[in-house]
This record gives C-alpha cells, structure tokens and sequence, in this order.
C-alpha cells in the first residue's frame, strides 16, 4: 500500500522482468490469522481477498508452465473424503496389458464399499505380471514417463497442425492429461463407426468410433497417439487422405 512498497515491487518486476508473476498478494487480516489456526487460508477463509489472490495467482503459474491437469487430491479437505481416484501403470506408463490397477479412497466408510463392490464382482485379480510390474514402473520408471510423456506432447502438436491445415471440417476436442485425441467429424458423418469401417478398409489406419460410448458419439473418433513419431506421422496422412476420400462419396 505504501509508496515504498510499490517502487520495491516495481524494482523486483524490472530486475527479473518475466520470472516474476502479475498477480500481487495483498496485505490480508485473514492471511495473517490463518496460521495461527493451522490451516492454510483456502480452508480458513476461502472468500477473502487473500485467499482469492493465492487462487488466480495458482491459476497464473498452471497458464505460465503448461500444466496440463489439477490434481483431484488438490481439493480442499472436505471435499477430498469424497473423492475415489483410480490409476493404473498400463494408462500412466502406456504399457498394455498388466491387469492391474490402484483405487486411491481417503475415506475409510467409502473405501469400505467400494473394496465391497470390486470384490463382489470379482475384479480384484491381478495377473501373474501385474503386482511386480506395477512396481517396477512407479519405482524405477520416473525418467522413462517424463521422455514418454515429451514424445506424446510432440505427437500432439504435430497432429493438432496437420489436421486444422489439412481438414477444416474437422474439430479437435482436446483433453487433459491423456494420450488419446478425440476429433468431432459430425461436419463429415453422423456415423463415426462407418466413417471409422471406411479407414480401416480404405487406409489400414485403425481409428476407434466414439458411438461405443453412447450419447452424441456417433459424431467422434478417437486417436491414440502415444506411439513413436515415424507412426503417428504415417497414420495422420492416412487419417488426411482418408477423411478426404471419404467426404468425396
């Protein structure tokens, strides 16, 4: 508030010029109570002024550093007893077929019932493969995810170019987090399993119709692109010269 305040911050903003963050966070009463509560200002007050600053300042750093997700962990206490989070190193490390995955239940009456249903229905039986697997990939595989997770990112950026230049009629949905690209092709067919059947038949490329799963998935078709570059690249040129062929009958 002080006219010394704002020429430090003024300073600091040209000294490291782009390092620093826009959003200023104030000089708050209920920032300043909060610890002494233990708790941390999104819990004690999240209404104030202080508390909204740390949201859009959160918000500023995600924009800034490309983060693809938000955590479902991330919420507030409260709301974190009633969230069920399932992973599973065949979907994180994209290696297929382990049968195994992980549901992560803070709350011990909800996980109770959950553990109830998967066990009433059988689906807690991982495979000879699965539980060394699993832990294989989360202990020793950090290095591999994160050159995995580049390939998939240049993979999309590469797709997501090709396509808005080469078939206009066609919108990509995007996602976070997640490896599979959907595209709304219901300018071209309603009928995304026949436009999906003509692909395969016509290109050899094997795309999957999002008609499986109901609603207004007739009108998309799913791309899987956590594969190496050389293939991603031979499979949107298929994907090109088929849609076009296609939007020609």
């Amino acid at each position: 508030r002080s006219n010394l305040g704002k020429q430090v911050a003024e300073e600091i903003k040209k000294f490291f010029a782009a390092t620093v963050f826009d959003t200023q966070i104030p000089r708050n009463v209920r920032l300043a109570e909060a610890p002494s509560y233990g708790e941390p200002i999104c819990i004690y007050d999240k209404s104030c002024v202080g508390a909204k600053a740390y949201q859009k300042l959160t918000e500023e750093y995600f924009i800034r550093n490309n983060v693809k997700y938000t955590p479902a962990f991330s919420v507030t206490k409260e709301l974190r007893n009633n969230v069920i989070s399932l992973v599973s190193p065949s979907k994180t490390f994209n290696v297929a077929a382990l049968h195994a995955a992980t549901v992560i239940i803070p709350d011990e009456n909800l996980r109770m019932i959950v553990n109830r249903g998967l066990n009433s229905d059988e689906l807690a039986e991982p495979n000879l493969m699965a539980i060394p697997a699993t832990i294989a990939a989360y202990t020793e595989g950090f290095n591999w995810l994160h050159d995995l997770l580049d390939t998939i990112n240049d993979n999309f950026i590469y797709a997501e170019r090709e396509i808005n230049k080469n078939l206009k009629n066609v919108k990509i949905v995007s996602g976070p987090a997640t490896y599979l690209m959907w595209l709304d092709v219901s300018e071209i067919s309603k009928d995304s399993k026949k436009l999906a059947d003509y692909l395969r038949k016509e290109t050899g490329l094997i795309v999957s119709a999002g008609s499986i799963y109901r609603g207004n998935g007739s009108q998309f078709l799913r791309l899987n692109l956590a594969s190496p570059i050389s293939m991603v690249e031979d499979g949107i040129e298929r994907l090109i010269t088929g849609i076009k062929n296609f939007s020609k009958k």
